[in-house]
């Protein structure tokens, strides 16, 4: 790919399109994310977004954050001052060591050494918006599945105070490379499992460190609390917590949604902010049917099931998996990983080992 190409690159029309129909929305709380590819390639119009948007914002007084997905290989000092002066976080990838952090995610320009790229724009990073400006995001692959323990020391030798381990998903370019990346349910809740009783160990001795999904899951089981997270609601956070806006104009129901028209299927593209109105896209029969097929109360095994107060349903995922929104429960990869990680914590919880009991309300306690 030609990365001085504009042929992907959002225009400014389509740019002031999105954010007004951004702000047709009746929320209160609006968080703009950026993502690519690699966004930061188009930093002009990232600013140009946030500008409009604050201003905007002064009329609508709704609570505004923005976040922008980046390797950190291309940030620089002008756009940490931006991101500084405008509140802006950055969220990255970070899968483990060097050895895997360049096989996992090899820069297209430039060094071949992309972990030390990465290390370089983090510490920069740091230095200009603050310990905590920057958070990481790991993908499990083959590469790193085995030896998640040295992910999560990697993690703590970068003062990181967590990790959400994260299982690889069936879409775009994970989509077509599974042979070379990608595991079983059972070899993923097996090496989670071991990494959850590795963490806690740590947590033990004295580092404070969550395993973020496990938190969530915690939230739901010890708490009245909701979490937000959109894999864990019914309905869905698709549509009714956010949608993607591609660099074109389309609207999709979630950035899965968006991969699988890369490859051709554009089942959950909802409209169009050139042509369509946010009524007609956001209460459109697509957008109603999608969420219609998230209520785990109204779907067979789901609705008998004993974690349904613990999970949520992802149409995209169990129309990737099974040709239609709705899925077949007890063949669906992404039901058996849940189920499998719920089970292990309700047994490590059956076991009130006032350790391991300490070490979870220390993590709840730390969502607060």
């Amino acid at each position: 790919m030609d990365l001085n190409s504009e042929d992907r690159d959002m225009t400014w029309e389509v740019a002031q399109k999105t954010v007004e129909m951004i702000f047709a929305s009746p929320s209160l709380d609006i968080k703009i994310e950026f993502q690519g590819g690699e966004p930061l390639l188009n930093f002009e119009i990232i600013r140009d977004i946030v500008d409009y948007a604050e201003m905007l914002n002064r009329f609508a007084k709704k609570n505004l954050q923005f976040v922008i997905c980046t390797n950190l290989t291309l940030i620089d000092n002008t756009m940490l001052e931006y991101c500084k002066a405008h509140e802006i976080f950055l969220s990255t990838s970070l899968d483990g060591s060097r050895d895997v952090q360049n096989a996992n995610r090899k820069p297209r320009v430039g060094s071949s050494d992309g972990y030390t790229m990465f290390i370089d724009g983090l510490m920069r990073a740091r230095q200009v918006l603050g310990a905590r400006a920057c958070s990481p995001l790991l993908t499990v692959t083959r590469t790193n599945l085995n030896d998640l323990n040295s992910v999560v020391d990697e993690y703590m030798r970068l003062e990181f105070n967590g990790v959400f381990i994260r299982a690889l998903n069936p879409y775009g370019y994970a989509s077509t490379n599974m042979k070379a990346l990608g595991y079983s349910v059972d070899e993923f809740v097996s090496a989670y499992k071991s990494a959850l009783n590795y963490i806690i160990r740590r947590n033990t001795e004295g580092h404070f460190f969550v395993e973020y999904f496990a938190s969530l899951l915690l939230k739901r089981i010890l708490t009245p609390f909701p979490t937000g997270f959109v894999d864990l609601q019914s309905p869905c956070g698709n549509i009714i917590g956010g949608v993607i806006y591609d660099y074109d104009g389309n609207v999709y129901a979630s950035d899965e949604g968006r991969m699988l028209a890369r490859m051709g299927d554009r089942k959950f593209l909802l409209g169009n902010v050139r042509r369509d109105s946010w009524q007609s896209i956001f209460k459109g029969s697509k957008a109603q049917e999608i969420v219609k097929a998230s209520c785990l109360e109204t779907l067979s095994e789901c609705s008998m099931c004993a974690y349904q107060m613990y999970c949520g349903s992802d149409p995209v995922r169990y129309y990737t998996e099974s040709g239609d929104f709705y899925g077949r429960r007890p063949s669906s990869g992404a039901c058996r990983k849940t189920k499998g990680i719920l089970d292990y914590i309700f047994y490590l919880l059956r076991r009130d080992d006032d350790e391991i009991n300490s070490v979870f309300w220390s993590w709840l306690r730390a969502q607060c």
